[in-house]
């Protein structure tokens, strides 16, 4: 776009002094030196204003930049303080489906984690999943906990809902909780535990995370 600022900054004053002196040759006569100077002396008036423009489409270049940098997608959907024993918040968190060629996507899950403590707190769980249905389910989960209804849990976890979190659960983050693997955990595919031979085996972990 710049080329483009540049090149309407540079060439439509060229082309008004061309189109001028083809009418003065039209009329029978090469344009007065009055005249050419006149056109140049109304050159620089068209400057500031397509200056002025320039620097706003710098800004917005500037500003869509940063926002291509900013690969990071996610959204708190649900929080619950009822999981830990300490009372800390639990946040439920929606972020775009994840590729699952290859580990890289830990590193992306990471860098959310740090996003969310940096806006929140130390002290809080983070559940995050790929999908909106088994982000329910993972909320669903744990409103269960609250209820301690067990029978209900039992017929409503199900291998279809199993097999569903296994995959799209994708990371649960614990920060600051004692007495826990690590005072700061990091487990990724828990529901995988549930069940059998699913496609995110490989990547399933519990590792100390400080964010």
């Amino acid at each position: 776009m710049k080329s483009v600022k540049k090149l309407l900054r540079y060439a439509v004053p060229g082309i008004a002094l061309m189109l001028l002196f083809g009418f003065a040759l039209a009329c029978g006569g090469e344009p007065s030196t009055e005249e050419v100077s006149k056109v140049e002396k109304e050159e620089p008036m068209e400057e500031p204003a397509v200056e002025e423009e320039e620097k706003v489409e710098e800004e917005i270049i500037e500003e869509d930049g940063n926002n291509g940098n900013a690969k990071i997608e996610y959204e708190i959907i649900y929080t619950l303080n009822h999981l830990r024993y300490d009372g800390a918040i639990t946040y439920y968190v929606l972020i775009d489906p994840i590729d699952l060629s290859d580990d890289s996507f830990k590193e992306h899950i990471k860098e959310i984690i740090r996003k969310i403590v940096e806006e929140k707190d130390k002290k809080i769980s983070i559940e995050l999943f790929d999908k909106r249905s088994s982000l329910e389910n993972g909320y669903k989960d744990g409103k269960f906990d609250e209820a301690m209804d067990l029978e209900e849990w039992k017929n409503w976890f199900t291998d279809e809902i199993i097999n569903d979190l296994a995959i799209h659960s994708i990371a649960t983050y614990d920060g600051e909780l004692e007495n826990y693997f690590y005072l700061n955990t990091l487990s990724f595919f828990t529901y995988s535990d549930y069940a059998e031979n699913t496609a995110v085996d490989k990547y399933a972990e519990t590792i100390e995370f400080n964010p």
